[in-house]
């Protein structure tokens, strides 16, 4: 499942919850300088990326890889993050399904954080493990 950031990023971009907060601003590994109309890019925002992969071998050559996504979310208001956090967690939580090409057999968040950074950027740092 190295492949598991285009079903996170699938899952995401067609949440409505998450869109109308966040338009676009949903990026793999890091945030670029400019969005893909060539402007800045605004917060809040949306990072996403594989932190691990732990791959699980059967007798029968066959293989369930556990692994570990990470998803910073980052705004400028704490309520603001939150709500964001929320929605995430409810988007990716116990998926089942193929998206984007990527089957899903189990989800679930396993550790959640919070950070701030100057001037004035509230962050939620949610992971959560897919099978």
């Amino acid at each position: 499942m190295l492949n598991i950031g285009l079903a996170v990023n699938y899952l995401l971009k067609n949440n409505p919850n998450i869109t109308s907060q966040v338009g676009r601003n949903i990026f793999p590994l890091g945030v670029p300088n400019v969005d893909e109309t060539g402007s800045n890019v605004e917060y809040p925002l949306i990072i996403y990326g594989r932190s691990g992969v732990d791959p699980d071998y059967y007798k029968d050559q066959s293989k369930k890889d556990a692994v570990t996504v990470t998803i910073d979310i980052w705004a400028k208001s704490y309520k603001q993050v939150i709500e964001i956090a929320t929605d995430v967690r409810s988007t990716l939580e116990n998926k089942q399904g193929t998206f984007a090409g990527v089957r899903i057999q189990e989800s679930e968040m396993i550790s959640a954080s919070e950070a701030f950074d100057l001037p004035a950027y509230y962050g939620q740092i949610l992971t959560f493990e897919f099978k």
